[in-house]
């Protein structure tokens, strides 16, 4: 079982991850954006695999993993 940080500006691309990855017994956290993944990941330890969508409005996906690769 992993942690997995599911991060997309859609809603349906978050909500279909989170049950195919639910379903396969992984914990999944959320965030709609690249700055409420950084929130989410202050909040936690660091997940396992993180499934990233790339253009996103308030932090792109590429921004918010050179954040991410500083933790």
């Amino acid at each position: 079982m992993a942690n997995i940080l599911v991060v997309d500006d859609e809603f349906m691309i978050r909500k279909l991850l989170r049950k195919v990855l639910q379903i396969n017994k992984h914990d999944v956290i959320e965030a709609s954006d690249g700055i409420e993944a950084l929130q989410r990941l202050s909040q936690t330890s660091l997940p396992d695999l993180i499934f990233m969508d790339y253009k996103m409005q308030k932090l792109s996906g590429f921004d918010c993993a050179k954040f991410i690769k500083k933790l």
